[in-house]
């Protein structure tokens, strides 16, 4: 999921630096300003968008720790900076954009209730797990579920562990909800921090130093 800022508007100043043969030393410079912006921006990524409303509520942190910047090109013309989000995560293009989940295989997506998830919102266990086996469906208030009946209360915590119980009587708890899909809103934002004007002008700033550096080791400034 690429982003990506270049210097079109310098294309003449490229040229220009190029015939007096001090390109290099430009884009070192400015290739320095890349990277402090890539990291700015991320950190700020990070901080903004994955730790609650209104982005997204870190669960695992893999998510967090997936976004890179990186800065590729060896002359001014073709510096880019990109920021790479979610390598090898399945669901961080959902993030990002939103969508609509449904099942492959199963006739119903089941999504965990809070029986089965840790503080967090982390799944502990999934449908096939054996010890949530057997379970039943049972419906209440037009909604299907998946529900387990232990012989008590304390037994279903101890399989479940901490955290609220959905229960439905003295021993059954409500494991799953079944939905046929899901839809989830993109909450990420990463290409709307990246073109956000208060992130604009701290580029733009970064790279007026970047270009203030070069001059001055060229003995122009």
């Amino acid at each position: 999921m690429p982003s990506s800022f270049d210097f079109d508007e310098f294309i003449d100043f490229t040229k220009f630096v190029e015939v007096l043969g001090v390109s290099s030393v430009f884009a070192e410079e400015f290739k320095k300003g890349f990277r402090t912006h890539g990291r700015q921006y991320v950190r700020q990524l990070i901080s903004e968008r994955t730790r609650g409303r209104p982005g997204l509520k870190r669960r695992t942190g893999n998510l967090a720790r997936s976004i890179t910047p990186r800065v590729t090109g060896r002359t001014v013309r073709d510096l880019t900076l990109s920021v790479t989000i979610g390598e090898g995560l399945a669901y961080a293009k959902l993030q990002e954009e939103g969508g609509t989940i449904r099942p492959k295989r199963a006739r119903n997506l089941a999504i965990p209730l809070d029986s089965v998830r840790t503080p967090a919102g982390v799944p502990r266990f999934k449908p096939r797990d054996s010890q949530l086996q057997p379970m039943f469906a049972v419906r209440l208030r037009g909604k299907l579920f998946l529900a387990k009946r232990f012989k008590n209360r304390t037994e279903a915590r101890s399989v479940l562990g901490r955290g609220p119980k959905l229960f439905i009587d003295r021993r059954t708890v409500l494991l799953f909800v079944l939905k046929k899909s899901v839809k989830v809103p993109g909450r990420l934002g990463a290409k709307e921090l990246f073109t956000r004007e208060d992130v604009s002008n701290r580029r733009d700033g970064i790279m007026r130093r970047a270009l203030n550096r070069a001059l001055r080791r060229l003995g122009t400034q």
